[in-house]
């Protein structure tokens, strides 16, 4: 859990100056900007990619293949595998991660619960020039479910609402607005209908609130919502036919004239002076030119390289000298959780203490399995307790050991070089997860991989 949230918060600093910077971007358009936003979104969620990204910044033995939620698996040299139990440092974390989180839930279900308090409390809205005016509406951006319609003196912005059926509420004053501002209106908040942005609203602050701890998440989450709001205003310009200097004066009106509030739903004005700003210079933008095409298409290509890498760091390779044998060693899997380590350890579960003779590292079933080194293929073998197996002499007295592989793509004999791919991690013989079990060997002797592999 520890590792995780370095590892989001490492990204988040890598991620943050590009989000505002393309924000900022007023030539490039608003769904592409969309597109980026809910890619480095996702991109925090999962920081794994196909091309790894070293960093000396972050934690030793932190590299993460897969939620760190997973439960870790422990090589018992030829006994009975099991479960290990989390670090205590690691439990306190996810115990104090817990109770925080519980508590944002909380808040957040409560205010759920007083917008839903509000939608029952309101009145059935049946003016019958507006229930026409609506009904043109829902035929233009083809809604064919019934909406209904409230008014409630106890807001004083519209918003949307989904209860087993969509709601639009609407304050007192929407009854005094002129035929266009309400035309404006309306459109607006049924085009979130259309688009499901309460949805998109319920995902967005379930992230927010499970990641309470990242203010990155929550910055990108109000820039969605805002590049939402504004993606919904281009639409509802285009089906009420009015000029974008109508539609301004709408926003701008409506807010000069009432206290709006903030509320958990996706709502069509919010007293926020960059969201107006934002949606008034995307009202007026004009189409875009070839040479702003190449531009995000520039920037598409920056993010989309960030997308693949992968910012949980591995185990980088250093120079070894054993034996007279003087190079280069690298890991055996660009990614892989260490869940133990080389040594005398305790047995998670029994109690008893034992020579663990290599590492583990957790990872997916399928994970390509490299050659740390050139050497020759010296055995390639099974049995039920170290599963698909096989070993490398490298030269010198160096000999590594892989076991537990779901496949060996090579045979006794083959030669291999430096970052050959020779088998994918599994789950074979006695094991309670896909993982690899790593050995080194120096003249029969097992020693730490992390002695001869900078982690």
């Amino acid at each position: 859990m520890t590792e995780y949230i370095v590892t989001h918060l490492v990204l988040t600093l890598i991620l943050l100056p590009l989000i505002f910077l393309i924000s900022e971007i007023k030539a490039v358009s608003n769904r592409f900007q969309l597109l980026v936003l809910y890619m480095a979104l996702l991109k925090s969620f999962l920081p794994w990619g196909l091309f790894r990204l070293y960093s000396d910044i972050l934690p030793d033995n932190m590299a993460i293949q897969g939620y760190s939620f997973d439960i870790p698996f422990v090589e018992t040299g030829r006994k009975a595998a099991a479960f290990s139990t989390p670090p205590a440092g690691d439990r306190f974390v996810l115990l104090i991660w817990l109770i925080l989180f519980l508590i944002m839930l909380i808040l957040f279900l409560r205010k759920l619960l007083y917008l839903d308090e509000v939608v029952k409390a309101g009145s059935v809205y049946n003016e019958t020039g507006d229930r026409e005016l609506m009904a043109g509406l829902m035929r233009n951006i083809g809604i064919r479910k019934e909406i209904v319609l409230k008014v409630s003196g106890r807001i004083s912005s519209p918003f949307i609402w989904n209860n087993r059926e969509p709601v639009i509420i609407l304050p007192d004053s929407f009854r005094s607005l002129n035929y266009n501002e309400k035309k404006i209106i309306l459109a607006h908040e049924l085009i979130h209908i259309k688009r499901k942005d309460f949805i998109k609203y319920l995902v967005l602050e379930s992230a927010a609130t499970l990641f309470y701890f990242s203010p990155f998440v929550r910055i990108i989450k109000n820039e969605i919502l805002n590049r939402e709001e504004i993606e919904t205003d281009l639409y509802a310009l285009k089906i009420t036919g009015v000029t974008p200097a109508v539609f301004g004066g709408t926003i701008v009106n409506f807010i000069s004239t009432g206290r709006t509030a903030g509320y958990a739903a996706p709502s069509l004005f919010k007293s926020d002076k960059r969201r107006i700003k934002m949606r008034l210079e995307k009202l007026f933008q004009k189409p875009l030119s070839l040479k702003t095409k190449h531009v995000q298409r520039t920037i598409f290509a920056v993010v989309f390289i960030l997308i693949m890498i992968n910012f949980a760091p591995g185990v980088k390779g250093k120079d070894v000298t054993l034996n007279g044998l003087t190079g280069i060693m690298i890991n055996p899997m660009s990614s892989g959780r260490v869940t133990m380590k080389f040594g005398i350890t305790k047995h998670p579960v029994t109690g008893e203490v034992y020579n663990h003779q290599g590492i583990d590292l957790a990872a997916p079933a399928g994970t390509p399995v490299i050659s740390p080194a050139a050497g020759k293929i010296i055995s390639v073998d099974y049995n039920e307790q170290t599963g698909h197996m096989l070993a490398i002499e490298h030269g010198d007295g160096i000999k590594t050991i892989y076991t537990h592989l779901k496949e060996i793509y090579v045979k006794e004999g083959d030669t291999v070089r430096q970052g050959d791919r020779i088998a994918a991690a599994g789950n074979s013989g006695i094991s309670t997860g896909p993982h690899l079990h790593f050995e080194i060997h120096v003249n029969g002797k097992p020693v730490d991989p992390f002695t001869i592999i900078r982690n």
